[in-house]
């Protein structure tokens, strides 16, 4: 039987990320990281190949990684022109985070080939299309390029689980208790953008709970 995350934790997780020290460019970060995933997953693809992310609508794991990632699914006139929400760091935002239909083409891929990316997190290898890896050292900017210093408390990584998961089946993940259901869904989480423990030490609060 389909099994799905309570909405009720799923809106306690938005407003938890919204108010946290996560900068609103964090979403980019972990949309790349989705990408390099898909592609270190796909077999047919050189090696080379799997540790580069081209910036085009034409790439379908860059368009699938936006989608899970912000899609918020909600329905009506005014969610259709904002059909996609960054929830990290954006609830004293005039535009709460929501973004618009634009944003898969304009948002990160022109975020994550500034030139502060550039200098920091990303390489940019190619400008037609763009094409950007991770620098060898990203993880040792992490902290100081995704969180806002004084702003609040780091982004949870149960919270940011709960926001991939928002819209998925997790019954595959459960577990004997809440507890370890949600366990279950962070490593899963983790796993589905190959979060590295150092990138998880650098960015994110460790906290698992079903509150």
């Amino acid at each position: 039987m389909a099994r799905y995350i309570p909405q009720s934790r799923i809106r306690q997780a938005v407003e938890r990320l919204g108010k946290s020290a996560a900068n609103q460019s964090l979403i980019d970060f972990l949309i790349l990281a989705r990408v390099l995933q898909l592609q270190r997953n796909d077999g047919g693809l050189r090696a080379e190949a799997k540790e580069r992310v081209v910036l085009s609508m034409e790439n379908q794991r860059l368009v699938q990684a936006i989608q899970e990632l912000m899609a918020h699914g909600m329905t009506g006139a005014e969610y259709g022109r904002y059909p996609y929400l960054n929830p990290y760091g954006t609830a004293s935002h005039s535009s709460q985070g929501y973004r618009t239909v634009k944003y898969p083409s304009n948002g990160t891929p022109d975020t994550v080939t500034q030139p502060e990316w550039t200098q920091q997190i990303t390489e940019l290898l190619q400008k037609g299309p763009r094409v950007v890896r991770l620098r060898a050292q990203y993880v040792n900017h992490l902290s100081d390029f995704m969180l806002e210093k004084g702003k609040g408390d780091r982004p949870r990584i149960d919270d940011s689980a709960v926001w991939f998961f928002r819209s998925r089946d997790v019954e595959a993940f459960s577990g004997n208790t809440s507890k370890d259901t949600l366990h279950n869904i962070v490593l899963a989480y983790v796993d589905a953008l190959g979060l590295t423990r150092d990138d998880i030490a650098a960015i994110f609060d460790p906290t698992e709970s079903v509150h």
